[in-house]
């Protein structure tokens, strides 16, 4: 710790000049070396604290103008987070507590105050303090970064998505031959471009999703939603891909709350990714999706498949952005379950995952009666949790 407590700066702030000279004798007994500078009272201690940068202040706690509990605390309102040592010769337990609350790094008696428990001090509080400045400089740079690749992934995601939706539209007006008839290999040429086209507007509405729920501009629109009759919708739009494969589906919500204050549209969001997963992985099995009271009046739907399942190992990344397990062959963007369970977040629940390889899986939404803040239906804009 040598190199990094030598040249330190630091403020003694006593009154008393004998005081101030047996810290300075102290601080070079206990083998710290130090620009030291002095201020005698409370004044000059905050201008000292305005004007100069400190690794550590000595701080009296008897000043003429005011104790040094003013300074100490005047220093936390402006934002100084130098660490501050408080010098006292009242050693009763309620001085320190007091002055441990008002943001004090230690406190020492100055009665007969040794070199070594001066030193050990200093030493600590500017480590402590070092150790945190770096913590907050990389959280820093950490929100600087998650900021720079959100509004990249915005504005990557605005300027693709007008020209597959080009490519979209013209598709459709090719296979509804408006431009003159196709034959069969045209046709199927023109369908394989459109599913393409189909699953990269996927990929990049995914994308920007993720850069709305990151930057906290994910638009929440809250009313009166009734669960099975929503969960009755998402059968019809699902239906055709659970016909291609086999799949019967099948609701029970008998026991299931019939309204809840929510957003129906990120609810059917979720819902639907959940269901698409289930039939893709469901291997043509029948699947049930149980709508049921959940924990304080809220919902609980839980979607299950008979089909592949997931290896232990492999839970925990499922909710990671991007990830696609080696099992996962059907070409999703990797974004559908980790949006999923931001979502539930946002709305004030979450998603819960049980699976057993071979034997399938269970994904659990729960949703509380209301979302969190909400009285009444209203529209508004939630961070992620």
């Amino acid at each position: 710790m040598s190199g990094a407590s030598e040249n330190l700066r630091i403020l003694v702030v006593d009154d008393d000049e004998v005081d101030r000279m047996a810290v300075r004798r102290a601080l070079r007994a206990g083998g710290i070396g130090a620009e030291v500078r002095e201020a005698a009272d409370v004044d000059s201690a905050l201008d000292a604290l305005r004007d100069g940068v400190f690794d550590c202040v000595l701080l009296d706690y008897q000043l003429p103008g005011g104790d040094g509990l003013r300074v100490l605390r005047r220093a936390r309102e402006a934002g100084v987070d130098t660490p501050i040592i408080m010098l006292t010769g009242q050693e009763d337990t309620q001085t320190a507590v007091e002055m441990m609350k008002a943001g004090a790094s230690d406190y020492l008696a100055k009665g007969g105050l040794s070199p070594e428990r001066l030193e050990r001090s200093v030493r600590a509080a500017v480590r402590i303090h070092q150790a945190e400045s770096e913590a907050r400089r990389a959280e820093e740079e950490r929100e600087r970064a998650v900021a720079a690749r959100s509004q990249f992934y915005a504005a990557m995601s605005h300027e693709l998505r007008t020209p597959i939706n080009a490519v979209l539209g013209y598709n459709d007006l090719l296979l509804a031959e408006v431009y003159g008839p196709l034959n069969e290999r045209q046709a199927q040429g023109l369908e394989r471009s459109q599913r393409a086209a189909r699953h990269l507007l996927e990929l990049v509405n995914d994308v920007l999703d993720l850069s709305k729920l990151e930057a906290g501009k994910m638009e929440i629109l809250v009313e009166e939603v009734s669960a099975p009759e929503l969960i009755e919708d998402l059968f019809v739009t699902v239906r055709p891909m659970a016909e291609e494969r086999k799949t019967a589906l099948s609701l029970r919500g008998e026991a299931c709350r019939r309204t809840i204050l929510t957003d129906p549209r990120r609810v059917r969001q979720i819902l639907l990714n959940l269901l698409s997963n289930a039939i893709k992985f469901g291997e043509g099995k029948p699947i049930e999706v149980h709508c049921a009271e959940g924990p304080d009046g809220g919902i609980s739907v839980a979607v299950t498949d008979q089909g592949v399942g997931i290896p232990t190992a492999d839970l925990p990344r499922i909710f990671d952005e991007f990830v696609q397990l080696p099992s996962a062959n059907t070409g999703g963007t990797g974004l559908g379950l980790p949006i999923s369970r931001r979502l539930a977040l946002l709305l004030g629940g979450s998603l819960e995952v049980e699976s057993r390889p071979g034997e399938g899986s269970t994904f659990r939404l729960l949703l509380p009666a209301a979302t969190p803040g909400e009285a009444s239906p209203s529209a508004r804009s939630l961070a992620p949790a």
